[in-house]
């Protein structure tokens, strides 16, 4: 079963203030409910209107017993996106791109390889729990598939929970 979701929010000059597109599917073994967050736009970045949307999304999937949230992470410095950083904050996490670690597909184009220290990262919340791999990842970071486990003692329930006690929201 799936369900495609739409949700937007205008200003009061008409202009559009947020803008969202859902897909959820439940089904495989064990009927299982998880929802794919295929677009989230929000005009006034950097004001914690996008964390709260992804804290209310959680809490609701949590009590419908949903397993995970899925999220392309878009962006890059100095694009106006700022997903590849700003989801990882709030918990979500995902395999750092190979070609971070220098492994190029026919017509890629090289990125800067994480450094030494960074090598044993696997995913891009290993890299953000080491000294300054956050910082790097904001300069160097880019795109990358990631999800939120929502099942109890995740490791991404206790980013999002540190993230909101740090942003006090």
């Amino acid at each position: 079963n799936k369900v495609k979701l739409f949700f937007e929010r205008y200003k009061e000059d008409g202009s559009e203030d947020i803008f969202g597109e859902r897909t959820a599917v439940r089904g495989g073994i064990n009927n299982s409910l998880s929802v794919s967050n295929d677009l989230l736009k929000v005009s006034d970045n950097g004001k914690g209107i996008g964390s709260e949307i992804i804290y209310n999304q959680v809490k609701a999937l949590r009590a419908f017993n949903a397993d995970k949230i899925s999220i392309t992470a878009s962006g890059s410095r100095p694009n106006k996106h700022s997903g590849y950083y700003a989801f990882p904050r709030l918990g979500f996490d995902g395999l750092i791109p190979n070609v971070y670690k220098g492994i190029l597909y026919p017509g890629q184009k090289a990125r800067e390889v994480l450094p030494r220290e960074y090598s044993s990262a696997v995913s891009v919340q290993d890299l953000f729990a080491m000294p300054g791999g956050k910082e790097w990842w904001k300069e160097h970071g880019n795109t990358f598939q990631a999800s939120f486990d929502l099942q109890e003692g995740s490791r991404s329930l206790e980013v999002l929970k540190a993230y909101r006690a740090e942003k006090k929201f």
